[in-house]
């Protein structure tokens, strides 16, 4: 399938004979949806597809969670949906957002587009649906859209930006071949990428076994004894409230900043998600404004250890000890800060603690929060935390076995990623080639079985792994 293909025959001014680059105005229509979030006294109830519908799906089908507002009658008749639309997303905070496509796949008396999208329609005589959102992902087709996309905190697109872009326009016979043979292609190549995925799955479960046996002693001999939240610890560790063996607790400042990440020499402010995953990550940082004065004694420093105070349930609470950060970052009103004494804990085994089950069962528990989208804590559930404490000799060996078996897991995910990138990118070169006219794929096509592009689109397929040929794709030595 992936091996056998060739260029087209005959080629007039570098595209295959009967093909034509045509401007999207000559080959689709567009709307710009103005429908707002909001409920209006008067207009009747509608589901909203949203820029994030569209922006973190490739296709729009019936299974997303639409959000429920209002839109007035001329409102949902103009900006109601319809299968074989393409919506792109047409504003956002980053030039590298703009013109992500969707094929919508699903339709509905009440579903209508929302803000920030435009709407393609293809002209049926002319262009494909599918055929066109394809197009649409195709880096040299994206790159006119970023690069008409104006702006300096937010960008956008106006409707000349849109319809003044070009695509490759084979016959229809063509594109119906090309959105075959490409359906086939994705699900195998997705399928593969899944398959990764349950690797890693598999191996992230692994290094958290080791972390949880690690920090509750469950391999060492002897005598133990039992802990209603704790479980069996060994005899000669405690079971302590956080509050014992830290500073006290204080949070940061959160003011209306850019959306970009702050330069090297900027000031930033953290997001709550610089601590997910019990390691700091100082790239999760929005731009302060330069009018705005830095809050210096917010600054993070070398040995703090940072909780995360508000975020989804199974993310809030996540803590990470930050280690030789960059300078200029400050610490936000969604993150608690404290520090470990370490004549009593190593932080390291403390940052470990957060991260067993008996830890997440005790913040989860002392989660509130209307949304399931947010969660918070308070600081006396953080204070009040029960942890195991060995002494400090047996925490730095808990310490050194997690960081040693975590490292040699880790080598074994960094590889699982890199096999997926290079999965990815050879998903995205085949598309631009055969959607480019480079590759010829009609005679593949028509041999291929009968598909539903739009499910083979729509997500990474979880079929049996033995449905893909690993020796046509690309891997890594």
């Amino acid at each position: 399938m992936f091996n056998d293909l060739k260029p087209y025959p005959e080629y007039d001014d570098g595209a295959p004979v009967g093909w034509r680059r045509r401007r999207l105005r000559t080959v689709a229509s567009l709307l710009v949806s103005n429908v707002d979030k909001l409920n209006h006294e008067g207009e009747q109830p509608v589901r909203l597809c949203n820029y994030v519908d569209v922006y973190k799906n490739a296709v729009v089908t019936a299974d997303l969670d639409f959000m429920p507002a209002t839109a007035s009658s001329a409102e949902v008749e103009r900006f109601r949906t319809r299968v074989g639309d393409v919506a792109i997303t047409k504003d956002s905070e980053s030039w590298t957002d703009i013109g992500v496509p969707a094929y919508v796949d699903y339709a509905s008396d009440d579903l209508v587009y929302g803000y920030h999208l435009g709407v393609l329609r293809p002209r049926a005589e002319q262009l494909d649906g599918m055929y066109l959102y394809l197009s649409l992902t195709v880096p040299s087709v994206a790159a006119q859209l970023h690069a008409a996309a104006g702006g300096v905190t937010r960008f956008g697109l106006s409707h000349g930006d849109i319809l003044g872009s070009s695509v490759p326009v084979p016959p229809l016979d063509e594109q119906a071949a090309i959105v075959t043979y490409l359906a086939h292609a994705h699900q195998r190549i997705n399928r593969a990428i899944a398959s990764k995925q349950r690797l890693i799955e598999a191996f992230s479960s692994q290094r958290s076994m080791v972390l949880e046996t690690a920090v509750m002693g469950s391999e060492l001999s002897g005598e133990r004894w039992s802990h209603a939240w704790l479980g069996d610890l060994p005899a000669h560790w405690k079971a302590i409230r956080l509050k014992w063996i830290v500073a006290p607790i204080t949070q940061g400042w959160s003011p209306q900043a850019h959306a970009q990440q702050a330069g090297p020499d900027e000031w930033g402010v953290v997001k709550a998600g610089c601590v997910n995953g019990g390691a700091f990550r100082p790239d999760q940082n929005k731009r302060l404004p330069p009018e705005l004065e830095p809050r210096y004694d917010l600054e993070i420093r070398d040995g703090d250890f940072l909780v995360s105070r508000a975020n989804t349930l199974p993310l809030v609470g996540s803590a990470a000890l930050v280690r030789s950060p960059r300078g200029r970052l400050m610490l936000s009103d969604k993150i608690f800060r404290t520090r470990v004494d370490e004549t009593k804990a190593v932080p390291e085994y403390v940052a470990a603690v957060f991260r067993t089950r008996s830890s997440r069962a005790q913040i989860e528990s002392g989660a509130t929060g209307a949304s399931h989208s947010m969660q918070n804590v308070g600081q006396d559930t953080i204070r009040e935390l029960l942890i195991p404490l060995p002494p400090i000799k047996e925490q730095r060996e808990v310490v050194a076995r997690i960081e040693a078996e975590s490292a040699r897991i880790d080598r074994q995910i960094d590889l699982a990623l890199r096999e997926i990138a290079l999965l990815e990118e050879f998903r995205t070169r085949l598309t631009s080639d055969v959607v480019t006219g480079q590759v010829d794929v009609r005679g593949v096509a028509v041999a291929l079985p009968p598909i539903d592009p739009a499910e083979a689109f729509a997500a990474p397929s979880n079929a049996p792994d033995t449905a893909v040929d690993d020796e046509e794709l690309p891997v890594e030595d």
